[in-house]
């Protein structure tokens, strides 16, 4: 029993994998934790990493982004940058990177954004409609 929910789950990971090499667009996920950095204010890392499309990924491509930070609906942070791959990004097919702002206890909601600069309608999101940075 437990050799066949192994060899399910090494199945499930090797075809994720593959379906991550052989995207065709571009695929955009981050994760976000929150440190202490005093009293009344948290350290937020937002780590978040982009799956270039296997075309682009020979090729090379430029990706927009756009990182928006609301508190009651209100903005807090709008950001925007670019991303340009480097041969060894486009050797892995995958950016990483992480983003850090000091934000007060409260509610959160954070959007990712990536937009393939050579094809606009190439576009990807996430959202964590629910952050909570709490007060130490």
């Amino acid at each position: 029993m437990v050799r066949k929910v192994f060899l399910g789950l090494l199945f499930v990971s090797f075809t994720s994998l593959s379906f991550l090499h052989a995207a065709e667009r571009v695929t955009v996920r981050f994760d976000v934790c929150q440190f202490r950095f005093n009293q009344d204010t948290s350290l937020v890392e937002i780590n978040y990493g982009l799956i270039m499309p296997k075309n682009e990924a020979k090729n090379g491509a430029s990706y927009l982004l756009e990182l928006k930070i609301l508190k009651n609906q209100r903005p807090i942070v709008h950001d925007f940058w670019r991303l340009n791959g480097n041969r060894q990004d486009r050797a892995n097919k995958m950016m990483v990177d992480a983003l850090r702002y000091l934000l007060p206890p409260g509610g959160y909601q954070i959007k990712l954004i990536a937009k393939n600069s050579n094809n606009p309608s190439d576009t990807d999101s996430a959202t964590v409609t629910r952050f909570t940075v709490r007060s130490f």
